[in-house]
């Protein structure tokens, strides 16, 4: 079965991704879309394999991966590799944790001890905790799709809409509401048939459209207030 990997747009201008070299920028991103990556981020790397896919020598992979290793990002140890904050950018479902805890379970005796305790110390919590964290319910009781979901004014498919939300970066929500809310209010959603179904509109990124704000009702306050 083929893999898939998302990678956000904000990856290259990541502050610690923006000061590293060419080769090393490289080296990064294949070493979280390569066809080894694992949810868990930890898998078995074969340096021949890495020169082959990004024609970076092999001794420079070892000297790219020394660097990212004193950087905090990446351990390599006795060939496999781990990357170090994974598990923190997998999206928050029970299926990803169950996938999770499966490949930890995996791995040979004496691995996870050698490649976690940098991963620990960077997070302060292992990985039950962080994705535990990321599952557990907000305070008033309202997950974010469901904040979504009852703030969306097109009630359709609301299976596509829940798959389509799950590749969201969850800290853009509030944004994402703010937006919708404006959006709401624009000339083009003032007809439902031109509003678009909840997962077009997420998977579109459609909250970064501009919007054209509708005028106002007669008698409506704002109309007062602009004539």
């Amino acid at each position: 079965m083929a893999k898939y990997r998302s990678i956000k747009t904000s990856f290259w201008d990541d502050e610690y991704i923006l000061s590293l070299k060419a080769d090393e920028k490289l080296l990064f991103l294949f070493l979280i879309t390569n066809t080894y990556t694992t949810l868990c981020g930890i898998y078995k790397l074969s340096i021949g394999y890495a020169y082959r896919i990004t024609g970076i020598t092999e001794k420079r992979i070892k000297e790219i991966l020394g660097k990212f290793n004193n950087d905090g990002k990446v351990v390599y140890h006795d060939s496999y590799v781990h990357i170090v904050n994974t598990v923190k950018h997998q999206t928050a479902s029970p299926k990803i944790l169950e996938g999770i805890r499966r490949e930890e379970s995996e791995l040979p005796l004496g691995i996870k001890e050698k490649l976690y305790p940098i991963h620990t110390l960077s997070i302060g919590m292992d990985t039950e905790a962080v994705l535990k964290l990321k599952l557990k319910p907000k305070p008033n009781g309202i997950g974010d799709f469901e904040r979504f979901w009852n703030s969306y004014p097109r009630k359709t498919n609301k299976q596509a809409a829940i798959v389509a939300f799950q590749k969201i970066d969850v800290s853009l929500i509030d944004v994402m509401l703010g937006r919708l809310d404006e959006q709401k209010k624009s000339v083009q959603w003032q007809e439902a048939r031109f509003i678009p179904h909840a997962s077009t509109w997420l998977n579109g990124r459609r909250w970064e459209d501009e919007t054209v704000k509708a005028p106002p009702k007669p008698g409506s306050q704002e109309y007062y207030l602009t004539h």
